[in-house]
C-alpha cells in the first residue's frame, strides 16, 4: 500500500477527521496558518443571525451587551463554533487568525500564549463553555468560561472596554489586572496579583501589590516600569510599561525582578 499523499493544506489523504464532540486540534504553525487549519476542524462559521442566538447560552448578565455589540455590526473577522474540545499545539492570536468570535462548547486548551483582540471598535468575545487552559493569557476583549480558568504562567486583564466572567476556579503563577473588571465564583490562585484597585472579584479577599510605589520595584524588572530617579537616585516606579510587559512575556523574557546572588 503507498503511503498517503500530503494535500494542499498540508495535511494527508487517508488520516480520519476530526468528529463533532471529539478533540479538534490546529497544526503548530504560525497564526496566519491557524486561519486555514480553523477551516479543516469541525468548526463552523456562525453568520449574525446564528451569533445573536447564542445569547441564550450566556450567564454573565454583562457578556450580552458585549454580545449584541457585536451582532449590531458587520463582523469585522470570522465568527466560529466549535462543537467540542479544541486544543491548539502554539499560540492562538485571535486578531492575526481573523476570528472575531470564538465559541468553544467544550475545553479549550492552548499549549501556548492565548491573545484576543486589542480593538475596543471592534471587540471580541470568546466563550468556552468548558474549562480553559492556556501558557499566557492576554485578553482585552470579553471572556466568559463556565468551568475552570488556569494559565501556567501570565495572566493578563488589560483595559476596561470589557470584561472577564469566571465561573469556576482562576490559577495563574502571574495576574496583572489593568483596569478591567473580572468576575469569578471560585478562588483566585495566583503567586502575584498587580492591580491597584480589587478590579477582580472573587470567593476569598485578594491580597495584591499596586503597580506603582516600592513594592511593584521588589517585584518587576524595573525595566518594564515606568517611573523616575529621586534625589538620591532612588527609583520611584508610577505604572507598568503594559506595551513593554507583553513583548516581553511574548519574547519568552523574564518579568521579574532578578534577585542579586
Amino acid at each position: 500500500m503507498s503511503a498517503p499523499s500530503e494535500d494542499d493544506d498540508g495535511g494527508r489523504r487517508g488520516e480520519p477527521k476530526d468528529t463533532f464532540g471529539s478533540h479538534s486540534h490546529v497544526s503548530d504553525r504560525t497564526s496566519r496558518v491557524y486561519c486555514r487549519a480553523m477551516e479543516l476542524i469541525d468548526g463552523q462559521v456562525l453568520s449574525i443571525d446564528e451569533l445573536r442566538s447564542y445569547a441564550t447560552r450566556l450567564r454573565s448578565d454583562i457578556t450580552p451587551i458585549h454580545l449584541n455589540n457585536i451582532v449590531e455590526h458587520e463582523l469585522f473577522h470570522r465568527a466560529i463554533l466549535i462543537p467540542g474540545d479544541l486544543v491548539i499545539h502554539g499560540d492562538l492570536d485571535m486578531d492575526s487568525a481573523e476570528i472575531q468570535v470564538l465559541i468553544v462548547e467544550g475545553n479549550l486548551t492552548v499549549e501556548g500564549r492565548l491573545e484576543d483582540r486589542d480593538d475596543e471598535e471592534n471587540e471580541s468575545l470568546l466563550l468556552v463553555q468548558g474549562s480553559l487552559q492556556a501558557t499566557d493569557l492576554f485578553t482585552w476583549g470579553t471572556l466568559e468560561v463556565h468551568g475552570d480558568l488556569t494559565v501556567d504562567q501570565h495572566l493578563l486583564l488589560l483595559d476596561n472596554a470589557c470584561i472577564a466572567h469566571i465561573e469556576g476556579d482562576v490559577r495563574a503563577n502571574f495576574i496583572f489586572d489593568y483596569y478591567h473588571h473580572c468576575k469569578t465564583h471560585g478562588e483566585v490562585l495566583a503567586n502575584t496579583i498587580v492591580q491597584d484597585s480589587p478590579y477582580i472579584e472573587a470567593k476569598s479577599e485578594l491580597s495584591f501589590v499596586e503597580p506603582e510605589g516600592d513594592d511593584i520595584c521588589q517585584v518587576l524588572n524595573r525595566d518594564i516600569l515606568e517611573g523616575q530617579d529621586d534625589d538620591e537616585d532612588n527609583f520611584f516606579a508610577e505604572a507598568i510599561d503594559v506595551e513593554a510587559l507583553t513583548e516581553w512575556i511574548r519574547d519568552g523574557r523574564s518579568i521579574f525582578r532578578e534577585v542579586p546572588s
